[in-house]
């Protein structure tokens, strides 16, 4: 039995310790990693892209007050002109979508989307940036092409989050310095609005050299009545 003893013993010390010190490690690595700055949790920052689309407000609406998730909801093509106040009930959404559904406006309601990390309205008929979005802090994709929009907020900076911005096709003639200010911004698309080759010229002196600037030949154009 001593010897018994004494060959667990040595088992013990040359096989279970080491391990118990992997698991242990190994388990200090997983706690770092929940601990780690969300720029280092890739698969998290993902997880809601994998997530099921609603394609009507109506059944979104149902699942959340089942207390199912409700982060991704796409109504395109829906032709509803008039956003109901209701969506602002999908507290936990992750990515809107409403291109061409005919809208011009998006209500005051929709503040409470304060989650929405992905919006885009393209193809619709605003004819001005909606305050609204400027209450979306954790937005990193907007697109709102081919509207009737003619200015970008002053404060379009609070959205320090922003990575992809998308403006093209619209009748924006005033562009602000605080454009400059999106520190995380990678790609502008301005693309088919009317700006003068001196205006072009500010802002690519605004912007970092590193954004994908999309501009199209400047234009300040007059069009007969």
């Amino acid at each position: 039995m001593k010897h018994f003893n004494a060959y667990n013993r040595l088992l013990w010390h040359r096989w279970f310790v080491p391990c118990l010190f992997i698991l242990s490690a190994a388990q200090t690595n997983i706690m770092q990693a929940f601990h780690a700055p969300p720029s280092s949790l890739c698969i998290a920052d993902s997880l809601w892209k994998n997530a099921p689309v609603f394609s009507s407000l109506d059944e979104a609406l149902t699942a959340n007050s089942a207390g199912v998730p409700v982060l991704r909801l796409d109504l395109s093509r829906q032709k509803i002109r008039v956003v109901p106040s209701d969506l602002a009930q999908l507290s936990e959404l992750k990515q809107l979508i409403l291109d061409r559904t005919k809208i011009d406006a998006l209500p005051s309601a929709l503040s409470a989307l304060k989650d929405l990390e992905y919006f885009s309205a393209d193809k619709n008929q605003m004819t001005a940036f909606p305050e609204v979005i400027l209450e979306w802090k954790q937005l990193r994709y907007l697109s709102l092409g081919d509207n009737l929009i003619d200015s970008i907020p002053l404060n379009i900076d609070v959205l320090d989050r922003i990575q992809t911005l998308n403006l093209w096709s619209n009748l924006i003639a005033f562009f602000p310095a605080s454009l400059g200010d999106l520190q995380a911004l990678s790609s502008l698309d301005l693309t088919n609005n009317d700006m003068t080759a001196e205006e072009q010229y500010q802002l690519k002196t605004w912007m970092k050299s590193s954004i994908d600037l999309l501009l199209s030949a400047p234009c300040r154009c007059e069009f007969d009545d």
